[in-house]
């Protein structure tokens, strides 16, 4: 078993289908898709159960309570046997090109990598568009970051956790954090000098979920971000010299957060 392709579900009735059906050509022999349900309350366990049905190397696991993505996500890496983990949202979905990449490119070459990542298209709601995740919604360029400005993985989240990685015991994610459980994960494997590689062709589709229209809510998330965000650069700082200029910065950065964080109400009036 080369590949295990881990996929976290809460609630994804209307993307699971859809999501799964993009890797459903991928050779069974080489190919195991773990799909870990985090107590879902709609039809999604339904879903990939009957897909299940039909695909021998779809392998479901129900979590007893929910516990956010990052614990589903060491749970599949728990049950999976590949060498190689690729980690898929259950609401993005795979190009009908990746294999064929995987194949003739990726896998030959394994020796020379430890994480591999690649462009995204972005779908805005229904529409597929013509922007690009990298390139004009998160605005970097990964090469020039992983080769000249590394330290920006402390000090934000840059990188999406849409990725192959070769099954190692620092991939794994922080199951207290509500957000971002993906940039603690990116900073930790740089830390651990991982060879990283990116492509530049869009190999995924990744869904742009809309802005949610209730204050309160949105007021909570951000609330829990911003407590992660502060979590997160604080971790990262036994990474980093104390006194040098990275460490400044994030200290810097922690205060700026924690000045948002005083400004945001807990309760709307």
């Amino acid at each position: 078993m080369s590949l295990s392709v881990i996929i976290p579900t809460y609630n994804v009735e209307n993307y699971i289908g859809q999501c799964l059906e993009s890797i459903q050509t991928w050779p069974e022999s080489e190919v195991e898709i773990i799909v870990v349900d985090d107590h879902s309350q709609d039809q999604t366990a339904t879903i990939v159960e009957d897909l299940k049905a039909q695909q021998k190397n779809i392998k479901l696991f129900r979590q007893p309570e929910t516990g956010g993505p990052g614990m589903a996500r060491n749970r599949g890496i728990q049950e999976s046997h590949g060498t190689f983990l690729l980690f898929l949202d259950a609401d993005n979905w795979m190009d009908k090109s990746f294999w064929d990449v995987w194949i003739h490119n990726l896998f030959p070459h394994q020796s020379e990598w430890d994480v591999v990542f690649w462009e995204m298209t972005i779908v805005n709601d229904k529409t597929i568009t013509s922007q690009r995740f990298y390139h004009d919604y998160i605005l970097v360029d990964p090469v020039e970051i992983l080769q000249s400005s590394p330290y920006e993985l402390f000090y934000r989240s840059l990188l999406d956790v849409c990725a192959i990685m070769r099954r190692d015991p620092a991939i794994y994610f922080t199951n207290y954090l509500s957000f971002l459980e993906d940039w603690e994960l990116w900073s930790r494997l740089w830390y651990h000098q991982k060879r990283f590689y990116f492509i530049k062709d869009s190999l995924s589709y990744y869904r742009k979920q809309r802005p949610d229209s209730q204050t309160a809510k949105s007021l909570e998330r951000a609330h829990l971000r911003l407590s992660d965000e502060i979590t997160i650069l604080s971790r990262n700082l036994k990474y980093i010299v104390p006194g040098s200029d990275p460490y400044n910065r994030i200290i810097k950065a922690i205060s700026e957060r924690i000045q948002q964080l005083l400004t945001i109400p807990l309760h709307q009036k």
